[in-house]
């Protein structure tokens, strides 16, 4: 009996112990399971790409398309109404200055009567004045390189003194070299003016029968003003052409300018001598330009989706050296970009963390380890930067494209910190 009652009493300390141990086990269980739920409840640090506000040279800058075109220009007009042989003249022929491009001849009807003559003493009076206002035109383009050039020697004094900055004798040479070509344009003006008015005198001493250049076929040949390259021929046929009629036309295909249409909103940001740089024409090398001229109309044009646009062309003069640009030609196409403000001292945010809060702009920066919602205060901006006025400083670390899990006094984990 005695064994039989301790074999039994041994068999029931098992099962306790068994029943002890499955009872820890299920705590245990329970325990680690309500600890991985606590833990999965426990907001964890948002992971997040950081830039640094920075401090340096901020540029605004407009895009626009546009073409080259020959700056001076000449359309060479039938001075009487005549017969004209066929023109053999092709475009990028070089001609110069006083060669024959036409001869006209009578017609059945008499080229010096009553009509043709006051027609011919009206021309003149209009190439006449036409002569003036390109005499004028030099005159204030000399003047103005003058200037230009006396300012430019003072400041070189005062440079070499060491009171001045290169800077302002850098500048100074390239309003120099504005000067100049402006002149050089409006001389070409004058020029192809004085010969209009030698030919309507010409025309008109035949009618008057004073003319004792030509023979005694009434020929009249059509001369060019100025020497240059044939740019368009307008008229080739032969028969019969009207006083007025444009047959060729004639520049120099080495002055180019770049005409660009930009929206009038944008226009009204850029003035003349703000700087330029042609950044698509075909070559290897950007080109630097500068803006001479803001037409005062503007024309619509449709987008490229179909939306009505005002816009304006902007007239802008090349100032690299001609043998990068040799290639381009007349009517090729460019793409420019005009700068319309630049400082050398901004403090600038990425515009990748700044969003709208209200009515104003905001950025979460990075305090310690959490985001700290901002106010901002953004001035000029340029596709990449914004200008801050208030709310950031230099060095400040900000969120970039925030989500919806950023909000601001979260936790946040830095990815990809850039420093800068």
């Amino acid at each position: 009996m005695n064994e039989t009652s301790g074999g039994e009493a041994s068999a029931s300390r098992r099962r306790r112990i068994r029943k002890l141990l499955s009872r820890v086990a299920l705590v245990v269980a329970a325990a680690l399971v309500i600890a991985a739920i606590v833990y999965a409840a426990l907001p964890r640090p948002v992971p997040v790409e950081v830039a640094a506000v920075e401090r340096g040279e901020m540029e605004v800058t407009v895009r626009a398309d546009g073409q080259s075109r020959v700056r001076d220009r000449y359309t060479v007009t039938a001075p009487v109404t005549g017969n004209m042989a066929r023109l053999t003249l092709n475009v990028g022929d070089r001609i110069e200055a006083g060669a024959e491009i036409a001869g006209l001849y009578p017609t059945t009807a008499p080229l010096l009567d009553a009509q043709s003559r006051a027609t011919a003493r009206a021309r003149l009076s209009a190439v006449r004045a036409s002569y003036r206002q390109a005499q004028a035109a030099e005159s204030l383009a000399r003047n103005a390189r003058d200037y230009a050039r006396n300012e430019l020697e003072r400041i070189e004094r005062v440079v070499e003194r060491g009171l001045g900055t290169q800077q302002s004798v850098d500048r100074l040479q390239a309003e120099l070299a504005r000067a100049e070509d402006q002149l050089q344009s409006t001389r070409y003006g004058s020029r192809a003016a004085r010969h209009e008015v030698a030919a309507a005198e010409s025309v008109l001493a035949r009618y008057d029968g004073d003319d004792e250049s030509g023979g005694d076929d009434g020929h009249v040949a059509v001369t060019a003003p100025i020497s240059g390259v044939v740019l368009q021929v307008l008229h080739r046929d032969a028969g019969v052409v009207p006083i007025g009629t444009p047959l060729i036309e004639i520049g120099d295909p080495t002055a180019l300018e770049l005409v660009v249409d930009v929206l009038t909103s944008v226009a009204v940001r850029i003035e003349p001598g703000d700087v330029a740089e042609v950044v698509r024409w075909g070559g290897e090398r950007s080109l630097e330009a500068h803006v001479r001229h803001v037409e005062p109309r503007a024309f619509t044009r449709l987008s490229s989706i179909g939306v009505e646009e005002q816009r304006v062309n902007v007239i802008l003069d090349i100032d690299s050296d001609a043998e990068l640009w040799s290639t381009l030609g007349d009517g090729f196409g460019v793409e420019t970009l005009i700068s319309v403000w630049r400082e050398d001292d901004v403090v600038m945010l990425p515009l990748g963390a700044a969003f709208r809060h209200g009515e104003s702009w905001a950025a979460y920066a990075v305090e310690g380890d959490r985001a700290e919602r901002r106010e901002v205060e953004l001035g000029e901006q340029n596709g990449f930067y914004g200008q801050v006025l208030s709310g950031l400083e230099a060095g400040d670390l900000v969120i970039l494209h925030p989500d919806e899990d950023v909000v601001d006094g979260v936790e946040v984990e830095i990815e990809g910190a850039d420093a800068r």
